[in-house]
């Protein structure tokens, strides 16, 4: 996981989407059951198929928000 370009956690686990029941919604940073909302701001938020390499997220961040 990076934050602002600096990677903050890496990990691994070997799981699929096989058992996933597509009546969830994907939510970010919001609780689904109560609906509590985050009051901070997304710049962006990509979800990809694969790990980046450093130097993809490294060139992402540097794109910027625009």
């Amino acid at each position: 996981m990076y934050v602002d370009g600096v990677q903050l956690l890496e990990t691994s686990r070997s799981c699929d989407f096989d058992g996933w029941d597509r009546g969830y919604e994907l939510a970010l940073a919001n609780e689904l059951e109560d609906a509590r909302p985050w009051l901070g701001t997304y710049h962006l938020v990509a979800l990809y198929s694969r790990a980046l390499s450093d130097a993809e997220v490294a060139t992402n961040f540097a794109a910027g928000p625009d």
